[in-house]
């Protein structure tokens, strides 16, 4: 077995994981969305209903992602790559406590840039050890830019969300 079809493992692996993390973040939300719905607060229901759609995005696209980094940076059998696959497990982990924060009702704004932002941490983490592993740090910069400006953005949210309620 080669080394790319060994660490081929490990994506596979980290695919179960977001394949669970849905189905969790499904059965976290149904009773949600019941129970919203049943109390006749339907304008808690449409922010509800944006926030899980913003968060299903964002998991999508991540899984998305997560695919075409690891074929421009495919993991190797080293203490580099363990680390790297160790960093995808805590994005996973990020990811299901982002579900859970989101799939409240009402979604805790706080919590939620907390969690993001923290994921957008480790993806920075994830980019400067994938370049290193790789020898390409030429594109550090142009891949964490778009973190930081994203927990920017999220802030400036959470600002605006709580200084209007």
């Amino acid at each position: 077995m080669t080394s790319a079809e060994k660490s081929q493992r490990w994506i596979w692996f980290v695919d179960v994981l977001f394949g669970a993390i849905v189905a969790l973040g499904i059965a976290k939300y149904e009773p949600t969305v019941r129970e919203i719905w049943r109390q006749e607060e339907y304008s808690l229901l449409v922010v509800s209903l944006f926030v899980s759609a913003s968060v299903w995005s964002f998991v999508v696209y991540d899984i998305a992602v997560f695919h075409i980094l690891t074929k421009r940076f495919p993991y190797n059998i080293n203490r580099l790559g363990f680390l790297r696959f160790y960093v995808d497990l805590i994005m996973v982990s990020i990811l299901y406590i982002l579900m859970v924060n989101a799939f409240q009702a009402p979604p805790d704004w706080l919590d939620i840039a907390i969690t993001v932002s923290s994921w957008h941490f480790v993806a920075i983490i994830w980019h400067v050890l994938a370049q290193y592993e790789h020898k390409k740090t030429d594109g550090l910069i142009k891949d964490a830019i778009p973190h930081f400006k994203f927990i920017l953005s999220y802030w400036f949210v959470v600002f605006f969300l709580l200084y209007w309620e």
